[in-house]
């Protein structure tokens, strides 16, 4: 079995049983009429079954692709709802962060305003100290 593979071994074998009917057909002690007559019948027989093989197999392939059609399908709608769902998520959490941020902005906003209220107040405090300092300086009092 040097450089024979199993399944060059095997398709050897089918050639050769092939190989085999047909000579014992044609070498067959029948007359010519006769064995055209069986080899057209046989045929037409194995013509009508590769032709039911065919239908089938056309048949198969268009049940599976229809099935892979349905299931693309059935996958692109669940893809499809779990972007929504995503998206829908990730709405909700911008909405959130932008009533949080505007929250502490007004916070900040609020401590600002404090801060310039108190600020304005001790400024003003201080410029009447000094106003009051200046016009003991200018008009004392006797």
């Amino acid at each position: 079995m040097n450089g024979w593979r199993g399944g060059s071994v095997f398709g050897a074998f089918l050639l050769g049983g092939l190989g085999g009917a047909v000579l014992g057909v044609l070498f067959a002690p029948r007359s010519g009429v006769k064995t055209r007559e069986m080899l057209n019948g046989r045929a037409g027989d194995y013509l009508g079954q590769a032709g039911q093989m065919y239908a089938t197999g056309v048949d198969r392939v268009s049940d599976a692709v229809e099935t892979v059609k349905v299931t693309a399908g059935e996958k692109a709608e669940q893809l499809h709802s779990k972007v929504e769902d995503v998206r829908e998520r990730l709405q909700e959490h911008v909405v959130e962060s932008a009533e949080v941020a505007k929250s502490g902005v007004d916070t900040a906003a609020a401590k600002a305003n404090e801060g310039l209220d108190r600020g304005s107040a001790a400024t003003k405090s201080a410029i009447d100290d000094v106003a009051e300092k200046a016009k003991s300086v200018i008009n004392p009092k006797k």
